[in-house]
Order: structure tokens, then C-alpha cells, then sequence
């Protein structure tokens, strides 16, 4: 680039001339940038509506098309503080009954307190030396029927040690120190993921994890496998080893805590397991079967041995070194499965959730008598979700309105033919919001008329508007659903395409009318789930037709995508040239003022050395 003189010896503003002499062809440029600015905005406007085109396309009716959309149940349950109940398409209408058995449980065992007085703190880095472990030793961790891990510890093992080897094995395992307890947990509820501790039982006694038996019930069993509760019948027990009854088992007379017991008059044949903890209660002992782990527990036993007939209670389970918990010692508390009964059958957990033929049952407690002679029963009644159609059609028509008066407004749209976009220059002399509202009424009015949009517009307008036959009866939109547009002369301009639901509480216009479409629902789901997946069918072709590549669209776009891009393609290229052909001219003219600057200089300089000479004469 030359050296620009701008003025220097002339005077003059060599770059406002400069401006001047070369506008027309800035003009020019600026033509181009301004249209090149609105194809921008046309095209954004056209990708905002697409994507509104696409998602109604893809996403609503790429599902409602489908009658599975329109197949939903709901389901009520008479008691739910016992269980929640989730539906799915597939449940069976009808009414079911249920009853709750048994609650699925984790393995849970709380260590006895290990309250050493000696010992100023006892937290996870306390050392196993402190609690009398000195050599090495292993505790063994399994989980249901897994592999055993071997939990090794020594003197310097901390508990901090210690609790992180029971989780490594599977278990949750924590000590509290506020407490002083270990408490082991299974990851899981249900009987395959209990756990159970065996290895060096001093050990487990000195970490107070060494747990006595609440309670036994073994070898008994019912006859046909299924578990013992308090309404069993002592009749229908026996032991599978000896295949001997339980009563068979019992002599004529034995003594209960002092108390002579005649069999003959006390065990008839209507006696339950409940019967037999009541007759403990009657003699001073407390008694009760556990279903949950299946063992029968006596609580403050130690009289009771020295008072019975020791074979009645071994015939039980019970010995005299493990018939009660042992103060001081930790309690486990077994895991067990969740069980329930519906409309007869059985059904087994290990976690307190079932899928059973469509519903999802959560059960929350049993439903267990209070008098232990049986379970009550929780009605479960399943039918056509009326409100969750008609919410999904109604949802699908908001959509389309939404969509539908969108392409109206922009389609009829009021011109903008004097307002162009604004340079920057001229935003300076704005305010913001006045710019914003400016550009605005340019953007509304780009795609006013365009026949494209007018083409898919009239296409989903026609889809709409089809009819159907449905069972041998020709249906429409109107008839029998009550769906329409609204009056032509009352109803807003841009929105009288948009329908109308009759008896939809949130359009006032329709809101008093008779609701149709529930009615429907409700008498005929089937047949309104046939028509309505047939006119979003419908739909769904026209637009994927709509959709299709061409040599000036892409594919799943209703526009001319390549054609714009082509266009803007254009303006790059002509805004460049008229770019380069303004700075051509301007270093034109800059050259000519140059030359002028410097051939007035060197006049000057003569004119000077002239009057220098006619000075000294």
C-alpha cells in the first residue's frame, strides 16, 4: 500500500472526498449485506419451525400412530397403606384380591456393645489388641449360597480394618462409636442375600458378634412345602427326615412350666401354631412364631427348663443353652423373602416388589390378622385409564394447534417493505428496545406467502379433515368425538385452524358442551384408539412425504435447506467482490491525492527558493 498524504499541503479532507467518490459502490455492498442479513434470519426462522415439524413427526406421532399409545389401565387398591400398584398397557381388566404374607427383610445383625472401661476411645483406629485379639485369626462372611470370604484380622488390625474387609466381602458393615456397636447389614433384602459369620467363635465374641438363637422350629415343616404360619394346623406338620407328625412326637402327659398337659384334651385337631404359643402364654411363658425367620421363639425361658418336660421342648428346637438370647450378646435378625397370595396363587420375592401379569405390586406390610388366624384380603381393580387417553389426545391436539397457528401467523404476516436491516451506524442512532422491534417486523414478515409453507400447511390442515371407518362405521374428527375448529367469523385471525375439543375445561370457548370424546373412551376404547392411530397414521405419511431429500432440501426438512445455503453461498461471494473493488477504488483515488500532495509540495518548495532570490536583490 502506498504512503497516503492526506491533506498535508492541499487542505483538503482527502478522506471524505475519498468516501464520497467510491459510495456508490459501498452502496452496493451494503445492498448485499442486507439481503445477505435477512436470508440469515429466513433461515433461522425456517430451522425454528422445522424442528416444531420434526418433533411433531418423529416424537408424537411416530407413537400416538401405534394403538398400544392409547392402551392405558389404571388401577385402584382398597388398602394402600399395605401396597402401591403400577399399571402397565398389558394388565388384565378386572378385579383381583390380594393378600400380603410376608415382608421381604435384610439380614440385620447389631453387635453387643463393646464398653470397655479400660479403654479412653474406642473408634476405627482402635487396635483388635484392645478388645483381646492378639494372634491371628479368620472370620468367614457368606452371602446366601456364595462363596465364603475370609475376613482376617491380628493384634494390629484396626476396626477401621476390620469394616472395610466385611464390605469387601459383601455385607454393609459399620461401628458406631457412639454406641460402641458393630452393625452388618446385607446389601440387599430376601434370603439370598443374608449373610451368616462363622470361623473363630471367641473372636466374634470379643468383636460382640457372636449372636444366641431366638428360637428354633426345626425339623419341622409343613406337608406341602409351602411355609408354617400361625394359622397352620399342628396336624399338618412333620418332620421330612423321620416323616413323623408333631403331635405323634408328644407323650399322653408332660409337664409345661409345672403344669400338667393331657394331649388328648388340649391338642385337637383344629390346634394352630398360634393355639401353641397360646397354651406357653397360659402357663406364665411368653411365646410366639416368628413367619418371618420360621422359628418359634420363648422369651425368659430359664424356669421354664426347670419346670417341663425337656423332650416337649426339644421336640420344639429348643435346648437349654440356646433356647433364649443371651444378655450381652448380638442380635441377628434373619433376611427373608416377601410372599404373596393373589387370586389364590403364590408368588415369592426376594425384594418386596412383584410383576405379575401388568401390575407392579409394592407391598409395604402383611395384611395378617390381628388374631393370627389367617390374612386379610386388599381388592385390586383394574380398568380403562379414561383421563390418561383422553390427556394423551388432548396433549397431541395443543401440539398441533400451537404448531398450526405458528405457520398461519408467519404465513400471513403484515409486509415489511419499507424496513430494511439496520447498519450500524444506524443502530447507534436507536435505542435498543427500538432496534429489537425493528428487526422484529422484519423477521415476522419473511416467510409471508411463501408457498412452501403454504404446501405443508395445506397438507397437515387436509390430513386432518379425513375421515375413517372404524367397525363399519365412517368416523370423523367431528363425529362422534366432538372436535372441530372454531366459528370463521368469530375466532381469532391465525387461529382458525386450530381445533377445538368439546367439553375441555381449559377452552372456554367449548368448555360447556357435552364432553364426546370421554364419553367415547370410555364406552369404546378400542375403537377410539383404532381411529385416532389411523389419523395420526395419516399424518405421519404426508409428512414424512414432505420430508423427503431433494436436490434443494435435506432429508426430514420441509424446506429448501440446500437451496438457502446455495443463496447465502452467492451473497458471500458478492459481498466479497464488491469488498475488494471498494478498496481498488479507494486506493485509486488515494494515489491520485498522493501524487496532487506531492507535486503541490514541491511548488511550494519552488515558489519559496523564488522568493528567496527576489528578496536579497
Amino acid at each position: 500500500m502506498s504512503i497516503r498524504l492526506s491533506g498535508m499541503v492541499s487542505g483538503l479532507d482527502t478522506d471524505a472526498i475519498v468516501k464520497e467518490l467510491v459510495s456508490a459502490y459501498s452502496k452496493k455492498t451494503e445492498s448485499y449485506e442486507k439481503d445477505k442479513t435477512k436470508l440469515e434470519w429466513k433461515q433461522e426462522t425456517w430451522k425454528d419451525l422445522n424442528t416444531k415439524i420434526y418433533d411433531l413427526y418423529s416424537r408424537t406421532l411416530g407413537t400416538l400412530r401405534f394403538s398400544s399409545a392409547y392402551n392405558k389401565k389404571t388401577t385402584t387398591i382398597s388398602d394402600e397403606s399395605k401396597a402401591t400398584i403400577t399399571t402397565s398397557a398389558n394388565a388384565a381388566k378386572g378385579t383381583q384380591s390380594l393378600e400380603i404374607h410376608k415382608v421381604a427383610t435384610s439380614g440385620y445383625l447389631t453387635g453387643s456393645s463393646l464398653d470397655f472401661s479400660w479403654l479412653d476411645e474406642l473408634d476405627s483406629k482402635t487396635n483388635l489388641r484392645e478388645l483381646g485379639i492378639v494372634d491371628e485369626t479368620t472370620i468367614n462372611v457368606q452371602v446366601g449360597d456364595g462363596d465364603i470370604h475370609a475376613v482376617t484380622m491380628s493384634g494390629d488390625t484396626t476396626i477401621g480394618d476390620l469394616v472395610k474387609q466385611f464390605n469387601e466381602a459383601g455385607i454393609n458393615a459399620n461401628f458406631d462409636e457412639e454406641n460402641k456397636r458393630f452393625f452388618l447389614t446385607s446389601t440387599s433384602t430376601g434370603k439370598e442375600h443374608d449373610f451368616k459369620l462363622t470361623g473363630d467363635s471367641d473372636a466374634l465374641e470379643k468383636l460382640g458378634l457372636l449372636s444366641g438363637d431366638s428360637g428354633k422350629w426345626i425339623p419341622w415343616t409343613k406337608r406341602d412345602g409351602t411355609d408354617v404360619t400361625n394359622a397352620t394346623l399342628l396336624t399338618d406338620l412333620y418332620d421330612s427326615s423321620t416323616g413323623n407328625g408333631f403331635l405323634d412326637t408328644l407323650p399322653a402327659k408332660f409337664q409345661l412350666n409345672g403344669q400338667e398337659v393331657d394331649k388328648n384334651t388340649v391338642f385337637v385337631s383344629s390346634f394352630t401354631v398360634a393355639d401353641l404359643a397360646q397354651l406357653f402364654k397360659g402357663v406364665g411363658v411368653n411365646a410366639s412364631f416368628d413367619e418371618k425367620n420360621q422359628k418359634f421363639v420363648i422369651e425368659n425361658s430359664d424356669e421354664l427348663f426347670k419346670n417341663s418336660n425337656l423332650d416337649f421342648l426339644k421336640g420344639l428346637g429348643f435346648t437349654e443353652n440356646d433356647s433364649a438370647i443371651k444378655k450381652g450378646e448380638a442380635v441377628k435378625l434373619n433376611g427373608s423373602d416377601a410372599e404373596i397370595k393373589l387370586n389364590g396363587a403364590i408368588f415369592k420375592s426376594n425384594a418386596n416388589s412383584f410383576n405379575i401379569n401388568g401390575l407392579s405390586i409394592n407391598i409395604k406390610e402383611t395384611t395378617a390378622k390381628a388374631d393370627g388366624t389367617g390374612y386379610n384380603e386388599i381388592k385390586i381393580v383394574t380398568d380403562t385409564d379414561v383421563d390418561g387417553i383422553y390427556n394423551t389426545i388432548k396433549d397431541f391436539f395443543k401440539e398441533y394447534n400451537e404448531l398450526i397457528n405458528e405457520m398461519d401467523s408467519l404465513y400471513n404476516a403484515d409486509r415489511a417493505k419499507d424496513y430494511e436491516p439496520l447498519t450500524d451506524e444506524e443502530k447507534e442512532a436507536m435505542s435498543e428496545k427500538e432496534v429489537e422491534k425493528w428487526e422484529e417486523k422484519i423477521k415476522k414478515s419473511l416467510l409471508r406467502r411463501d408457498s412452501t409453507l403454504s404446501s405443508i400447511s395445506s397438507v397437515m390442515k387436509n390430513a386432518m379433515l379425513q375421515t375413517f371407518t372404524v367397525n363399519g362405521v365412517e368416523m370423523s374428527l367431528s363425529v362422534p368425538f366432538g372436535i372441530k375448529t372454531g366459528n370463521y367469523f368469530t375466532t381469532k385471525d391465525n387461529e382458525k385452524s386450530a381445533f377445538h375439543i368439546d367439553g375441555d375445561p381449559d377452552d372456554s370457548t367449548v368448555a360447556s358442551n357435552e364432553n364426546k370424546l370421554k364419553k367415547a373412551i370410555a364406552s369404546d376404547p378400542d375403537g377410539v384408539a383404532d381411529f385416532f392411530s389411523q389419523l395420526t397414521s395419516n399424518l405421519y405419511k404426508e409428512l414424512d412425504e414432505k420430508m423427503k431429500g431433494t436436490t434443494l432440501s435435506s432429508a426430514f426438512t420441509v424446506y429448501n435447506d440446500k437451496q438457502l445455503t446455495s443463496e447465502m453461498n452467492q451473497y458471500n461471494k458478492q459481498i466479497s467482490k464488491w469488498e475488494d473493488y471498494v478498496s481498488q477504488q479507494e486506493e485509486f483515488w488515494y494515489s491520485k491525492f498522493t501524487a496532487m500532495e506531492k507535486a503541490l509540495a514541491q511548488l511550494q518548495s519552488s515558489t519559496s527558493a523564488l522568493s528567496g532570490l527576489l528578496g536579497g536583490l
